[in-house]
């Protein structure tokens, strides 16, 4: 959904919701947390990306090196 965040911006959830209802919510009595992420993204949960998101803010908001 490469526009989600603009639909989100505009107040549109609509589509977000379609998505999780096919994608996420039919599913979730079938296939357990780890399995069903797998379905959807192709890969297994990886904390990485929220790490990254998570470092990139912290220097955009406090301009400091988020490195250990």
């Amino acid at each position: 959904m490469p526009d989600l965040e603009a639909k989100i911006a505009q107040g549109d959830l609509i589509p977000l919701k379609e998505w999780l209802n096919q994608k996420v919510h039919r599913w979730g009595r079938q296939w357990q947390g780890p399995e069903l992420i797998q379905r959807i993204t192709g890969h297994s949960i990886d904390a990485e990306p929220f790490l990254q998101s998570l470092k990139h803010k912290i220097q955009s908001v406090y301009g400091i090196s988020a490195s250990p």
